[in-house]
């Protein structure tokens, strides 16, 4: 019976050392606590909101696709670019 308890031991101390060295080469490379400067402060950050003429957005390849906010163009499904200023005053 005792060398039974011997055997369980070493089992359980031989899966706790590899369990520890298994986390520290994980921990090693995943760059350690490289992620911490990913996260973001929600409190610092800051919208600036500017009161003024909405932004047209159109297609580049469809230019008579104008609308109010980004998205995709509904006929070739091509993401919208801003509408420059000079260029708007001058279709108008």
């Amino acid at each position: 019976m005792r060398t039974w308890i011997k055997f369980r031991k070493r089992e359980i101390l031989i899966m706790l050392v590899t369990l520890t060295v298994g986390l520290i080469i994980g921990w090693l490379i995943s760059g350690g606590s490289a992620n911490e400067s990913a996260v973001i402060n929600r409190n610092e950050i800051t919208h600036n909101h500017e009161e003024g003429p909405a932004t047209i957005w159109t297609c580049s390849m469809h230019p008579q696709i104008r609308m109010d906010e980004p998205g995709k163009c509904p006929i070739c499904a091509m993401d919208l670019i801003p509408l420059d200023d000079a260029i708007a005053e001058k279709a108008t």
